[in-house]
């Protein structure tokens, strides 16, 4: 499976060798939900790797485009999860830290209510708008959703300063 080897690749800090995975793939044959999930993920990895802005912007619309198409398959609702959490990441890259809030909402809206990584990103986005109180809110509670032995939660630990 290349996109769990790309998805390999981006765990272990290498985006550009994820990218090179994802790129391999003929998407032509793929259920189209699939075809999703592979733009989704090289978004991922040229985000990760501080790729160009067009080409992701670019990714997450043909994924949207796929998803909407797809969107009778119970893996579309993640995927759209997945893409309002890129194009926030994109947004606070480029400095629009309320357009990233608004997209990270949309993903806790969108099912991801449990996933702190998501909570994480809004606290982000407000720590970005220099809403003090809502970014540790949110960090609060990414950290109550967090595994307590992950990277992820040690993170959020120096960042409430616990």
């Amino acid at each position: 499976m290349v996109l769990n080897a790309a998805s390999y690749w981006i765990g272990q800090g290498d985006a550009a060798k994820a990218a090179e995975r994802v790129r391999a793939i003929d998407i032509t044959a793929l259920p189209v939900v699939d075809q999703a999930h592979r733009h989704l993920n090289l978004a991922s990895a040229l985000l990760s790797c501080g790729g160009d802005e067009a080409g992701i912007e670019a990714l997450l619309v043909a994924a949207e485009a796929a998803l909407d198409e797809a969107a009778s398959d119970p893996y579309a609702t993640a995927w759209r999860v997945c893409v309002h959490n890129s194009r926030g990441d994109l947004a606070l890259r480029r400095g629009d830290a309320a357009g990233a809030l608004q997209h990270f909402q949309a993903a806790l809206a969108g099912g991801a209510s449990y996933d702190a990584a998501t909570h994480r990103r809004v606290g982000d986005a407000m720590h970005a708008m220099q809403d003090d109180d809502g970014a540790r809110q949110a960090w609060t509670s990414a950290l109550a959703a967090a595994h307590p032995d992950t990277p992820l939660a040690a993170q959020l630990r120096a960042r409430l300063g616990s």
